[in-house]
């Protein structure tokens, strides 16, 4: 139950007990007035002239008993008085109850009341301890600020920076320093000012050949290693150190002669001006200034490559055994393919002689086609079909036969040129 609830239960009590004691209030205050106002009226006359005036008649005409009359109207008066008194007390009670409920909300000022005076008492009021039940309080707008802890420990601690979840004391925190009782584990350390490590240092990582602990390192190495070298020991470990190069080999990324780069990683210096090297990889680029022999082959020497020849006559020349075949410049914008020891030139496609050149310098054709138009040659008039235009030479001529044939199309041929 929260605060708001208690209060109105507070209230509601307050409420009726105020109302019980309006209401009884009222009551006397009314029979105190209704009696004041009934003392100060003069019933015995009022009483006395109302039956005088209704009875002057019958009362003159009768015999009264004085001493009866006044017991009869002291007794009317009572009954009349105490009707008076209750009706006046009813009316009155309505009448301020109207008044009280209608133009004040009482229910609201007590509650106004009840919760200031609820405040003032729990500013000075002390709680006992363990007197507020956890379920009593409202955590949803509770804020608790670092200024107002202190002290004791906090169990599974979290932060937007911290998550803690140790099970023992791991860090403490002195003036004097701070003390770590576990490892440290960072993606980073940046130390300013002198560091003392007691124990082992184990580096997995790499150090910067270029920061100032590697150089000093280096350079120190370094000078300690030229003190400490003279002949004797030089002489002791030489021929350990040349046999090792010997059968393990020399792994050097960078050799320098006379300051020129000789090898430098898998490049050869350019100052390697000659070598013997007999057996290369796959080269992707080539590039001489000299004669050059491949495998007794290709020979290349200036303006001249020879193909199974030392001595090329041209600016190609190929021999296969004793045939020579030679390419380059006759004369003046005119090329030159041909064989120039006399030999006989034949163009082949498919392997056939297409074209036979012989050294005597004629030239054999076995089929040939002039701008489309076909050339054979046949031993009697031809009767088959081809090409319009194509011309059959009589391979037989003879006295009164014709030169050829010119085909005109569907097995139809007219010879030309008769011999007379």
């Amino acid at each position: 139950m929260d605060i708001a609830n208690q209060v109105d239960s507070i209230v509601e009590g307050l409420v009726r007990q105020i109302q019980t004691k309006l209401d009884s209030q009222v009551n006397q205050i009314v029979t105190v007035k209704l009696q004041e106002a009934i003392a100060a009226i003069d019933f015995e006359n009022k009483l006395n002239w109302l039956a005088s005036v209704k009875l002057d008649n019958l009362i003159a005409e009768l015999q009264i008993d004085q001493e009866l009359v006044n017991a009869k109207v002291d007794s009317v008066s009572d009954i009349v008085v105490n009707n008076i008194q209750n009706e006046a007390r009813t009316l009155a009670t309505n009448l301020v109850q109207q008044r009280l409920y209608s133009g004040i909300d009482l229910k609201n000022i007590v509650r106004e009341a009840a919760a200031d005076e609820i405040r003032r008492t729990l500013q000075d009021f002390t709680f006992p301890a363990a007197s507020i039940p956890a379920s009593a309080l409202q955590s949803q707008d509770l804020t608790i600020t670092g200024e107002q802890i202190r002290g004791g420990i906090i169990s599974r601690f979290s932060s937007t920076g911290i998550d803690d979840r140790s099970t023992a004391v791991q860090m403490s925190i002195l003036d004097e320093g701070v003390v770590i009782e576990n490892r440290v584990i960072s993606m980073g350390l940046e130390v300013k000012g002198t560091t003392v490590l007691d124990g082992d240092v184990v580096i997995n990582g790499d150090i910067p050949e270029h920061s100032a602990i590697y150089k000093k390192i280096l350079e120190h190495s370094v000078t300690q290693t030229k003190s400490e070298l003279n002949q004797e020991l030089f002489e002791s470990y030489s021929s350990v150190i040349f046999n090792n190069i010997r059968t393990e080999g020399l792994d050097l990324n960078r050799i320098t002669i006379d300051g020129k780069e000789i090898v430098k990683g898998n490049q050869l210096g350019y100052s390697i001006v000659d070598t013997n090297i007999q057996r290369l990889g796959l080269l992707q680029d080539l590039r001489v200034d000299g004669p050059a022999e491949i495998f007794s082959t290709l020979h290349v020497t200036k303006n001249r490559i020879g193909i199974n020849t030392v001595e090329p006559t041209a600016a190609l020349s190929i021999w296969d055994q004793e045939v020579e075949l030679g390419m380059g410049k006759r004369e003046r914008d005119v090329a030159y393919i041909g064989t120039p020891r006399g030999q006989r030139l034949i163009v082949s496609a498919g392997k056939n002689d297409n074209l036979i050149i012989d050294s005597d310098g004629s030239v054999k054709v076995k089929s040939l086609e002039v701008d489309g138009v076909r050339f054979m040659a046949v031993d009697s008039a031809p009767n088959f079909t081809a090409p319009v235009g194509t011309i059959a030479w009589n391979r037989k001529p003879a006295h009164g036969s014709s030169i050829g044939w010119v085909s005109l199309g569907n097995a139809a041929w007219a010879k030309f040129g008769i011999l007379s």
